[in-house]
């Protein structure tokens, strides 16, 4: 044994860490097959929630943008530009319908071209 487990405290704090791994570790096991199990469901509300985000994103910075809710600081909106466009990304990657894929595109476009004119790089 280590020399420095011999500390009575820390000894029954390892045998209890043991014990407890020991009692989750069948639960953590039946957790993961379940989320295996069901992957296609969870990545298919996974890509849903990003495209909503975004698209919630896109609203309130073109709102602020044109100053319907008051006006936001231009690196607060490059920032949420910028995170829409990221959000985007699971859309096109793992978006299982045609629509929903080319929706994406269209979100990102927007977020891109928002993004660019923020940004100053636009006239």
């Amino acid at each position: 044994m280590l020399r420095w487990t011999r500390h009575p405290r820390l000894a029954a704090a390892i045998a209890l860490t043991r014990r407890a791994w020991r009692l989750a570790s069948p639960r953590l096991r039946a957790f993961a097959s379940a989320l295996w199990r069901h992957r296609a469901i969870l990545v298919a509300l996974c890509v849903r929630v990003a495209w909503w985000s975004s698209l919630a994103l896109l609203v309130r910075h073109v709102t602020a943008l044109l100053d319907f809710g008051g006006p936001l600081l231009p690196t607060t909106r490059a920032m949420g530009f910028a995170s829409g466009l990221a959000l985007c990304l699971p859309v096109l990657v793992f978006g299982e319908h045609r629509y929903l894929r080319g929706f994406g595109v269209a979100l990102a476009l927007a977020h891109g071209l928002l993004l660019w004119f923020v940004l100053g790089e636009l006239p």
